[in-house]
């Protein structure tokens, strides 16, 4: 049990007061809290389910699947970073109108 404050000294005699706790309510708050936690964990379940769900009902709707759509967008990046490249290139070695003497 819980003590309160300190001793209190009457006479030549010492009481000591203590805190009552109905044990009752405690057992019942535990067991509200469990199934509480519980039914969120039965929840998040049931959300994560269906989400999983409606992501594999997509995924196998899609005219291509995500490996082959990732590998060609990769090769457009690709394509496109050469042509970059060399676009820049081009433009830094060529001479300059104010290397030249041009207006």
């Amino acid at each position: 049990m819980f003590e309160e404050g300190s001793d209190i000294q009457m006479g030549t005699s010492q009481k000591k007061r203590k805190v009552k706790v109905n044990s009752g309510l405690v057992i019942t708050g535990a067991a509200l809290a469990v199934v509480g936690g519980l039914a969120c964990f039965a929840g998040t379940a049931l959300g994560v389910s269906s989400f999983v769900s409606a992501a594999r009902r997509w995924v196998r709707e899609l005219d291509q699947p995500p490996s082959q759509r990732a590998k060609s967008t990769w090769k457009q990046v690709k394509a496109a970073s050469v042509a970059g490249t060399d676009a820049w290139r081009q433009s830094t070695s060529a001479p300059s109108l104010t290397q030249n003497g041009g207006s």
